[in-house]
């Protein structure tokens, strides 16, 4: 997921001088060999970029891929770990050219240990825990089933959320028991649950404690709305209901109206990220803006992100930053603000979905 941008990388072009980070999650925990390339063949400037592990605050000094202007160059033996983020830092040249990253497995770090005991009437299971993690026990009588298709076991004390069975950790060693089955043959494994989110909201129970409001100078012609859109995607991102600036038509002129998240506690944080969805029809020199506010109301960062107008995005975006030091190790709020002139050239506005910290 592409975090930042500077110039021509606001819309994905591989202009001269432009730059790029971008963020892969949920990789597998092992061993990795990063490979660049440049697609240019004839590009005799040099290109180069940056690739760590960690958070965007471990960035390198300096770059580490070497040149691969014309061709490419590999990172070896890169160990990423079960909770950890992949980051690459594209640097582009003064000539410009298409480029690629390859994310190659090279080992697969060794599975969960889940030891399985026959209890004549029951199975007893136990595995190494770490504290503040979830697990879910998963069974199917087809070893060759998908895994995405074995059912979560309901295990004493576990609990319920959609249709999976979550697990606390209670380390060193958690161990559960469950009747025994009836069936002649069952295969059981461990799955490490991603952790949950520090807030989130999909805009299917209401407004909560959402607000929306205006500041300086505001003309009242647009207002944050929470419904199903009937101008601008057409629909929400997921479910039926979504933020956008005037649900039914276009914004109007001289609009400087916000929506402000409910108070989200990061006091023992020490990384967290932003993700929303978002679609955006504005015109050239107006858009919408992000902000973290402390509980206050008083920025912290202002301005984390700009979303320019000029054209429509004509579908839903999704996008993931990652919050500033700023905002770590207190309360803040998020703020979505839409700008715009007294041109009449307007648009259908903007619009947000799926708001998630975490």
């Amino acid at each position: 997921m592409q975090l930042e941008s500077l110039g021509d990388y606001v819309w994905g072009a591989d202009g001269p001088g432009s730059t790029a980070l971008f963020e892969f999650q949920g990789l597998d925990a092992g061993t990795y060999n990063i490979s660049v390339f440049e697609g240019r063949t004839s590009d005799g400037n040099g290109q180069f970029g940056k690739i760590w592990v960690g958070s965007p605050g471990d960035e390198p000094e300096e770059e580490n891929t070497g040149d691969f202007a014309g061709g490419s160059a590999t990172l070896t033996s890169l160990q990423i770990g079960d909770r950890d983020s992949l980051f690459y830092r594209h640097q582009e040249d003064d000539i410009g050219g298409t480029s690629g990253l390859i994310i190659k497995l090279t080992a697969r770090d060794d599975p969960i240990r889940l030891g399985i005991a026959n209890q004549v009437e029951s199975l007893e299971f136990d595995w190494d825990s770490e504290a503040g993690r979830l697990y879910s026990l998963l069974s199917s009588s087809d070893l060759a089933a998908d895994p995405s298709l074995w059912e979560s076991v309901n295990v004493p004390g576990s609990m319920a959320v959609g249709d999976t069975f979550q697990i606390a950790a209670n380390p060193p060693t958690n161990v559960a028991t469950i009747a025994r089955p009836t069936d002649s043959t069952r295969f059981y494994r461990l799955s490490l649950l991603p952790d949950p989110p520090i807030f989130g909201d999909d805009f299917e129970n209401g407004t909560g404690e959402w607000v929306a409001g205006a500041g300086p100078g505001d003309s009242g012609s647009s207002t944050w709305e929470l419904g199903a859109p009937e101008s601008g995607p057409g629909n929400a991102n997921s479910g039926e209901a979504a933020w956008g600036t005037n649900l039914a038509g276009e914004y109007g002129n001289g609009s400087r109206t916000f929506l402000r998240s409910p108070q989200i506690d990061l006091t023992d944080v020490e990384r967290a990220s932003l993700e929303f969805y978002y679609f955006l029809d504005a015109d050239d020199g107006e858009g919408g803006q992000v902000s973290i506010l402390d509980a206050n109301g008083d920025p912290l960062r202002a301005q984390l992100l700009i979303f320019p107008g000029e054209s429509s995005t004509n579908e839903w975006r999704r996008l993931r930053i990652p919050l500033p030091a700023e905002a770590l190790g207190q309360t803040v709020v998020i703020e979505f603000e839409f700008l715009s002139d007294d041109n009449d050239a307007n648009g259908d506005g903007w619009y947000i979905d799926d708001v998630v910290v975490e």
